[in-house]
């Protein structure tokens, strides 16, 4: 919107619906008020405060949508093991993503280490709806697979999304986790936004997350309410296995 309110209408700029609907009506009439609602108010570390919109009216936190009743609480989890992320050198106050083959690097120096985690997070899922899992890279994804699979569970109640899967694979697999069918999703970081899975309460953690913008909109994956016959949602737990 911005771009093109300043002329900025190179092919790499095409308007969206709501670009060509919010522009219309400020055609019509200048003083016409536009009022947004955003999960993401950041850009990266850029605010979207700024050219278009100009002023912030309110602002509810995680904390205040838990005490009003639009999420359900976080139950934070005490794992016995933990990955040694210390050493990777990045500025969390920001909200870059990490460097994948630096947190893999890491995090497949011990497979064993990994199996064990799986064992703790099948134990701490048995009454668990559903369960997502972030990874730090494609291969450690196959080990905390195979940890899955050599402690007793299905390929079938497991799968595995990345930045390639493609959309038609990565819709059946969020359309078995949202019925049931698939308990544990595994993914590398690209399921921290636009993903609705109420179902799922419980999250793992294997990597740090890049910033805290991200870890709260990871977080948020679980939070959702969900209710389904003979069961009601009371909290998520997070199981954070990598010093978030």
């Amino acid at each position: 919107i911005v771009k093109w309110i300043r002329g900025d209408q190179t092919e790499d700029c095409t308007p969206k619906s709501y670009t060509k609907i919010i522009l219309n009506f400020l055609k019509q009439n200048k003083l016409c008020q536009v009022i947004g609602g955003t999960g993401s108010p950041w850009r990266k570390n850029q605010w979207i405060k700024g050219p278009f919109w100009q002023s912030c009216i309110d602002v509810k936190n995680t904390q205040d949508l838990i005490d009003e009743g639009w999420l359900v609480p976080i139950k934070w989890g005490q794992p016995e093991s933990e990955y040694d992320y210390s050493s990777i050198q990045h500025d969390y106050s920001g909200n870059e993503d990490l460097n994948e083959s630096e947190l893999e690097e890491i995090a497949i120096q011990d497979e064993t280490l990994t199996h064990k985690i799986m064992r703790e997070v099948i134990f701490n899922s048995q009454n668990r709806k559903g369960v997502l899992i972030f990874c730090a890279g494609k291969h450690h994804l196959k080990e905390a697979k195979n940890g899955l699979i050599s402690a007793g569970i299905s390929e079938d109640n497991i799968g595995i999304i990345t930045d390639s899967t493609g959309y038609q694979t990565r819709k059946e697999i969020l359309d078995r986790a949202k019925e049931g069918r698939c308990k544990y999703v595994l993914n590398i970081g690209v399921l921290t936004t636009g993903v609705n899975i109420p179902r799922w309460d419980h999250i793992v953690l294997l990597r740090p997350m890049g910033s805290v913008v991200m870890f709260t909109q990871a977080v948020g994956r679980v939070l959702r309410l969900f209710e389904e016959e003979g069961f009601k949602k009371v909290d998520a737990l997070v199981s954070d296995y990598a010093g978030c």
